[in-house]
């Protein structure tokens, strides 16, 4: 973010670059949550097509996804990049809503366009996999690791394993990792998530969770769940994005059902 600010501010605006690092600094604030920065941002620099998409990455968050495919669909770009990002957003959408045709159709093609984005590639193989699995078709290369086994068949033992092999270091040496996670579980039983890609996510306020890099506690976890499930299968100390769990008036599952009656309404069976 500072390299960005500072080339924005001392480039001149004529410059092939400047663009390119508007639309890097929005991206980055949109993987924060930052909404209402990323779309600060993009009315600043007059990119109607990002005001466009942080708009419905906001409404992808909040499950609102008739109103975010609406938005995307709206964008109109010959940037290639930008491209994926609006497609990966919409095999979100698809996947949430359940619309494995339309899903398969769109696969595909972003596979082909992304093939340099590893992060998007797996996020999009995860959900082919989670459709997939309700036909009982997997093949035995996707339970190679973690996140396979745990779409397929769910283990918490192997979740805290997990956690405790590879990210103990993240968290502050006095937590006592079982005891956290089988309180994080306990905690986000009531809670409504938000929707990360693929992922359930929550974001709670957890003192002293976790260390920086140069010595600084960090207060808050960020917890991935396998979608529609409680399922957990990521906790990390989180200094990156804010944390801000409203309470809601509905349920996520009754939003996410009138989500897709209203999606297959204006939309279809294609």
């Amino acid at each position: 973010i500072e390299l960005c600010n500072y080339f924005l501010e001392n480039s001149p605006k004529n410059s092939k670059r400047y663009p390119r690092v508007i639309k890097t600094l929005v991206r980055i604030y949109i993987e924060k949550r930052d909404y209402n920065k990323g779309l600060e941002i993009a009315k600043k620099y007059h990119f109607t097509e990002l005001e466009l998409f942080v708009k419905a990455c906001l409404k992808i968050n909040d499950y609102d996804f008739i109103l975010a495919y609406e938005l995307l669909d709206q964008i109109e770009t010959s940037d290639e990049g930008l491209e994926i990002d609006i497609l990966f957003r919409k095999l979100i959408i698809l996947f949430r809503l359940k619309r494995e045709k339309e899903y398969n159709m769109l696969f595909d093609d972003f596979m082909i366009m992304s093939y340099k984005s590893k992060y998007m590639n797996y996020e999009v193989k995860s959900m082919k996999m989670t459709l997939e699995k309700s036909n009982d078709v997997i093949s035995s290369s996707e339970l190679d690791n973690y996140y396979g086994r745990q779409i397929v068949n769910y283990s918490e033992e192997e979740y805290k394993k997990y956690i405790k092999t590879n990210f103990s270091h993240k968290f502050n040496k006095d937590i006592n990792l079982d005891e956290l996670m089988d309180n994080i579980r306990k905690q986000i039983e009531e809670m409504e998530p938000q929707c990360s890609g693929f992922y359930d996510a929550y974001f709670i306020k957890y003192r002293n969770v976790g260390v920086t890099k140069d010595g600084k506690f960090i207060h808050n976890l960020l917890i991935k769940c396998l979608p529609d499930t409680k399922d957990i299968v990521i906790i990390l100390p989180d200094d990156y994005r804010n944390n801000k769990n409203e309470e809601k008036d509905i349920s996520s599952k009754q939003i996410r059902m009138s989500q897709i009656e209203k999606f297959n309404k204006r939309y279809g069976n294609i």
